[in-house]
């Protein structure tokens, strides 16, 4: 996308997780399809093929553009002292399984949470196996998993599993580190119908950059 576009600061609208991919021991054939609709803008949809049926089904589907806002900053000490109840990696990661969510190794991306309420900061350290590829991608799927587990601990009590299914907007302005800092908050104007709850996630670099939003 990148290369089509021109452009290493895109932004990814209405992205929409229709179907989620099954990992199996197998390996699995996925095809991406993207249509160019201008100079700035493409559609892009990704399928996996069903050897059994022989068919293919559609899980992804987003537009991407290039990107022409100017990132912000933050002061994370500033953030820090701001949000002043702690909880345990481990604590999270408990919460996390108590949830039916068990990650990997690799998915242990986050060393330190800071919340208050209605938000949340983690601090996100990849893993050595993660860091060895950071450099392979724009946004490492492990580091933006870990840095996604930051909204986790601000929703309701209990043992809900809750996963993401819709994207409204995001603004890649740079390529992710292998550290950064994710500050997630829910957004309290939004109806919360159904269970389903919105927030807003930002992700920065160790000077407080903003690189994802």
């Amino acid at each position: 996308v990148r290369e089509i576009l021109n452009s290493v600061s895109l932004t990814i609208d209405d992205l929409v997780i229709h179907t989620p991919q099954k990992l199996a021991e197998e390996a699995t054939v996925v095809q991406t399809i993207v249509n160019l609709k201008s100079d700035r803008e493409i559609a892009c949809q990704i399928f996996s093929h069903d050897k059994e049926t022989d068919q293919w089904h559609l899980h992804v589907s987003a537009a991407i553009g290039v990107l022409a806002a100017q990132p912000g900053a933050i002061k994370v000490l500033t953030l820090q002292a701001r949000l002043k109840d702690n909880l345990s990696v481990d604590e999270h990661y408990q919460r996390l399984a108590d949830r039916g969510l068990s990650f990997g190794a690799a998915f242990h991306g986050m060393t330190g949470l800071w919340m208050g309420k209605n938000e949340a900061l983690a601090r996100i350290e990849g893993p050595e196996s993660v860091v060895e590829e950071t450099s392979n991608y724009h946004l490492h799927p492990a580091l933006l998993d870990a840095a996604l587990q930051a909204v986790t601990p601000l929703l309701p009590q209990g043992n809900k599993t809750y996963l993401p299914m819709t994207v409204e907007t995001v603004k890649a302005f740079n390529s992710l580190g292998s550290t950064l800092w994710s500050h997630a908050s829910i957004k309290t104007d939004k109806p919360q119908n159904n269970g389903i709850l919105t927030a807003d996630i930002n992700l920065y670099d160790d000077n407080g950059q903003l690189v994802v939003a």
